[in-house]
């Protein structure tokens, strides 16, 4: 977990900037250690108020919901509250002119009203485009990723060695070395045998920087007839099914049925094999409304989850494929990740 330090110069210190920059000035102070839940640093000014600032490695519905009531406090109170972390997608954007409760972000939106100053953000460019990192050498190989994906799964669940090796289906020997590397790399701890994820948003965060979404056996673009959205994914797994193919849906089709943000534009699946030929389905060069994809690894298919009697990915994948890919897909895979991995009480 981060400590304060990085806090103060990764969040804070850009906030004060903000402030000196508007003549507002004040000092300072850590807030651990006292009586004072649910915020890290009080900032109270020359003119008598006090600004009370909680940081996160990442912001969440779950973690707002936790700490409101503090926060509702601090504003009858007549002071002021700010959620800050260096990312805030704007689904959770909720400035509240009345109840002095506001956020700040080093990347994504922010909007603090306080007396002499209006600072607000309403969008910020989207990712830069970098070189691909390579995997080799890390836990995140398309066959070792399989145990990010199991910690990911539960980041509260304690695995033994082999169980975890099993559940996986990996090698007990290449296992205990990716696992070695993992306690080397304090992703994971271990206690009375047992491995313990100590960071899960670390661990994601951190695949994500390696993770490419293109590196499938095989990808087809088809046409198929549908009523909606929901009908075309229904009739597809209903024939996956009775022709014995193991399936997954994945990017928009299975945001549709984990967390819907937006209208999904296609059907993205997952698939043991290319099926030869499935009736209603037609092979297009382009425009097809339905992608198959083979994937390289079994792993996309571990620790799925049935939704409305069809499969999806693991959460964690889910997340890693639409965040991979273009468009809008970058807002529909924070909103997955803010609705549905909260997970500021699993820290270890």
């Amino acid at each position: 977990m981060k400590d304060a330090m990085t806090y103060e110069a990764e969040l804070v210190e850009p906030l004060l900037k903000v402030f000196k920059e508007n003549n507002i000035s004040g000092k300072l102070e850590k807030s651990y250690g006292s009586d004072i839940a649910y915020c890290d640093f009080i900032f109270e000014t020359e003119n008598g108020y006090k600004i009370y600032i909680e940081c996160k490695s990442r912001v969440n519905k779950h973690m707002i919901t936790k700490s409101f009531d503090f926060a509702q406090k601090i504003a009858k109170e007549g002071d002021y509250f700010v959620f800050a972390a260096k990312y805030i997608p704007g689904h959770l954007f909720f400035p509240s002119h009345a109840s002095n409760i506001f956020v700040f972000s080093t990347q994504g939106v922010s909007f603090v009203k306080i007396p002499g100053l209006t600072y607000r953000v309403e969008e910020k460019l989207r990712r830069k485009k970098r070189a691909q990192i390579p995997t080799s050498g890390t836990i995140f190989t398309l066959r070792s990723s399989r145990l990010a994906r199991a910690f990911l799964n539960d980041p509260s669940k304690k695995w033994k060695r082999m169980q975890l090796a099993d559940e996986v289906s990996l090698n007990r020997g290449y296992a205990s070395t990716r696992i070695r590397q993992m306690l080397k790399e304090h992703y994971i701890r271990e206690e009375n045998k047992e491995l313990i994820l100590t960071d899960p948003d670390r661990l994601l965060d951190n695949w994500n920087s390696v993770y490419r979404f293109d590196r499938y056996k095989e990808r087809v673009l088809f046409a198929f007839s549908m009523k909606d959205f929901k009908d075309g994914m229904r009739k597809l797994a209903a024939r996956f099914d009775s022709m014995k193919i193991g399936y997954a849906y994945t990017g928009w089709s299975g945001a549709a049925l984990r967390a819907p943000y937006m209208e999904p534009p296609f059907i993205m699946v997952y698939t043991e094999r290319m099926p030869e030929k499935i009736p209603g389905l037609y092979p297009v060069e382009k425009d097809g409304n339905v992608q198959i994809f083979v994937p390289s690894d079994i792993g996309v298919f571990q620790f799925t989850k049935n939704i409305e009697k069809m499969k999806v990915v693991s959460d964690a994948q889910l997340y890693l494929d639409l965040i991979k890919m273009p468009g809008r897909a970058f807002d529909q895979a924070e909103y997955l990740r803010c609705q549905l991995m909260n997970w500021s009480e699993y820290a270890g």
